[in-house]
């Protein structure tokens, strides 16, 4: 189990040598078209399976996703993931699975150094907005342990990928069931697809960068790689991508979902998450109609908390708070 402390200032540094890089091959090295199997079928250009990861007890939201997936044509691909709840994430259960949270997540006193260093950092290169989320989420999510609510999603998606690997029939799309449709995304969502690159593992449905511009400068087009993303509310991925993430998962260091696929995506903001998770797959995300044309439109919009739509999905009227999200409010 690795275990850091205190994060030294010079991993901020190796931190901005590696975003560099990235930078520099999203700069020289995307592709734009000819992906993969891309979900291309019928003549809506839809041919995958629908997962919906859904707590057993919210019975008013799989009825909204049978619903509107219905009206959609989709219901017919749609499999529904029963969600782990994390009220029921105890340490006996945990312990009996063979599973535990990453210890030493919560930042402390020890660490203002290396935070007010990447802070300064992120307002230099990034500007005064990306800076004011990033202080957000240090104080909001860095500075306490990771949650029973955080255990219980990174185990629902977990589940939903293993079961995308082992039936290796092609992409998928993975949605939370607080998730709307927007009107026509069976029609609209394919567009996206066809412009992957070859390899490309994860598609965000929503553009959310906390830390925007810190792995690449605004960019034209209709995806972009992502970049230090929230956003697994919805999301595409291929088979052999459910295949890493189940594999990169560490039973003994577990930590919120959106921690967790943005460390194997490009290098995590701190180096106790860079030592435990290298990148390991090929993500990207949509990009909202604004930016497709004017790029640096967007760059104050998309540091608003939960991100800006692309217009493919959106939170439903049933995102009030469940009751993992308010056990997870409690323990803050």
């Amino acid at each position: 189990m690795i275990f850091l402390p205190v994060l030294a200032v010079a991993d901020l540094f190796a931190a901005v040598m590696e975003s560099q890089q990235v930078r520099s091959d999203i700069e020289h090295g995307m592709h734009t078209g000819g992906g993969d199997s891309d979900g291309r079928g019928d003549d809506s250009g839809w041919s995958m399976d629908v997962y919906v990861i859904n707590l057993l007890h919210r019975v008013d939201r799989r009825s909204y996703q049978e619903k509107q997936l219905r009206e959609a044509g989709l219901l017919h691909r749609t499999n529904f993931i029963a969600a782990v709840n994390g009220r029921e994430t105890s340490q006996r259960w945990m312990q009996s699975r063979g599973m535990a949270q990453m210890q030493g997540w919560s930042l402390d006193a020890r660490n203002a150094t290396f935070v007010d260093t990447l802070l300064a950092s992120v307002r230099s290169r990034c500007g005064r907005p990306a800076a004011r989320k990033l202080k957000y989420l240090v104080r909001g999510f860095w500075m306490r342990p990771v949650q029973p609510g955080e255990v219980g999603c990174m185990l629902s998606h977990l589940h939903a990928w293993e079961r995308i690997c082992d039936k290796d029939d092609g992409p998928a799309l993975v949605m939370e069931d607080d998730t709307r449709l927007y009107p026509g995304f069976r029609w609209s969502l394919p567009k996206y697809l066809r412009v992957l690159p070859p390899g490309w593992d994860l598609l965000y449905l929503i553009h959310a960068p906390r830390v925007p511009g810190w792995y690449s400068p605004p960019s034209s087009g209709l995806i972009g790689r992502a970049e230090f993303q929230d956003g697994l509310q919805a999301y595409v991925v291929s088979a052999n991508g459910a295949c890493k993430m189940a594999r990169a998962f560490d039973r003994q260091n577990i930590v919120a979902a959106d921690e967790f696929v943005p460390a194997i995506s490009a290098p995590h903001l701190r180096p106790d998450m860079r030592a435990l998770y290298e990148p390991t797959i090929s993500a990207f995300a949509c990009r909202p109609a604004a930016m497709q044309d004017d790029p640096v439109e967007l760059v104050e919009q998309q540091t608003q908390l939960g991100g800006v739509s692309c217009g493919l999905v959106t939170k439903s009227d049933l995102h009030e708070a469940s009751d993992i999200e308010v056990a997870t409010k409690l323990e803050l």
